[in-house]
């Protein structure tokens, strides 16, 4: 089970350290630390210019955060046991592993394999086939309209593209087999039907028909080798535990089920990264929060402020940015002219009540308190995740102090629990 709680220690230039569980992150497991310091606080990034006006002395006293643990959480939130007993969390269908999943994996794997079958020579009066690296200029249109990223039709040279890689969106690659390039051209390009995935990385496009105009320059043949028995036990050193029946393509058949199986491992195990920050957001939305814990949302909103007024100081000349608020807006992702302040308010009375339903919860379970014994797994936990960086237990609780480790090991308790209540559909 993977714990809620994040943690970052401060690579390199060991400085400070922060607790992510403090900073209400309803993430998807400890083990995604990536860049938190620097999400939160700007003490984590790459090295950037110092605000304006800022001074070695002007350097904050460090911030007394609010003590969870010792105060009653009941003077913010009203919770109650049957309020969290039962999730039914839907993380859509994405997470099912179907045999044609299977398959396209399988034909990403082959394709590794692919030789050249003549050398380097370019094609350009055959249709393209599976295995083929194509040489093309692209450009995407949704709606009609090109988006951005979407094209490379001014670039000086093409892009180079195996059909079979998995590099681009499904579809994309399949539409341009049977192409012959010679028969494309800026003025005739080829064009591709796709659909953008609904979790594709940039939500605009997430789930949108798109047409891709491609002009093919040529093409490069490749040979993709047949999966076989022999293949897999000699090239890919597959072995299977337990008996297989003697006949041609039962090895094939057991290493397609344990490709499935890792698959379907994998997938479960990010769908249930998605289903606790879900089920913990569908809790909050139905409970009233009267209050917040004294300096905390002002803690919160002041530290982005900071992160803000760093990053704007090295941006502005780069990009162009003539003001602090015009940065701001675009940094969040809100739309021009929007109150930025209001919105950075909005999230952080959001952090502040993250923190104040999983102390809620432990509370009403009476498990708020964390045993040596719990202290000390938490300790090992973070020595053994830290090992590639050799720190020591001595070290991490110099750096985190013994609250932030106990911190940790409730969050992981209440992310535990609550995975105990919660059914997953795929839907």
């Amino acid at each position: 089970m993977n714990k809620y709680i994040k943690i970052a220690l401060v690579c390199g230039a060991l400085a400070a350290c922060m607790l992510l569980s403090a900073c209400g992150q309803f993430g998807g497991g400890r083990e995604q630390i990536d860049n938190v310091l620097d999400k939160i606080y700007g003490t984590n990034g790459s090295e950037t210019a110092a605000p304006e006006g800022s001074t070695e002395a002007s350097k904050p006293e460090p911030v007394v955060r609010y003590d969870y643990m010792a105060n009653d959480m009941s003077a913010f939130v009203s919770l109650s046991k049957e309020q969290y007993q039962a999730f039914e969390i839907n993380v859509g269908k994405e997470y099912l592993v179907t045999d044609e999943i299977v398959e396209l994996q399988l034909k990403n794997l082959m394709y590794q394999y692919a030789t050249a079958t003549n050398g380097t020579e370019k094609v350009t009066d055959q249709p393209i086939q599976y295995g083929d690296k194509v040489y093309i200029y692209y450009r995407g249109e949704v709606d009609g309209k090109e988006f951005s990223g979407g094209s490379n039709m001014n670039n000086s040279s093409p892009y180079a593209l195996g059909i079979g890689s998995g590099s681009f969106i499904p579809g994309f690659e399949e539409g341009l087999i049977g192409v012959v390039p010679s028969e494309t051209s800026k003025d005739k390009p080829y064009p591709v039907h796709v659909t953008f995935p609904e979790g594709y990385k940039d939500s605009e496009l997430a789930g949108k028909d798109a047409i891709f105009y491609v002009v093919v320059e040529y093409f490069v043949k490749y040979e993709i080798p047949e999966l076989t028995d022999k293949f897999v036990e000699e090239t890919l050193k597959y072995k299977h535990e337990g008996d297989l029946p003697d006949e041609e393509g039962a090895l094939v058949d057991a290493y397609k089920a344990s490709i499935k199986a890792k698959m379907e491992e994998s997938a479960r195990a990010s769908a249930e990264q998605q289903a606790y920050p879900m089920a913990m957001s569908q809790l909050m939305d139905k409970l009233t929060f009267t209050a917040y814990p004294e300096g905390e949302v002002e803690s919160y909103y002041n530290s982005y402020i900071k992160e803000f007024e760093s990053y704007y100081a090295y941006y502005k000349t780069l990009y162009g940015y003539s003001s602090l608020d015009e940065f701001a807006v675009d940094y969040m992702g809100l739309e021009k002219g929007a109150d930025w302040k209001a919105e950075l308010t909005k999230s952080c009375q959001k952090t502040v009540q993250q923190s104040i339903l999983v102390h809620a919860i432990a509370e009403v379970e009476g498990i708020e308190q964390i045993s040596d014994e719990e202290f000390k797994a938490e300790l090992d936990y973070l020595v053994e995740y830290y090992k590639q960086y050799n720190y020591t237990a001595e070290y991490i609780r110099e750096q985190m102090g013994d609250d932030a480790i106990k911190e940790s090991a409730l969050f992981g308790k209440i992310e535990k629990l609550i995975m105990e209540r919660i059914t997953i559909k795929y839907e």
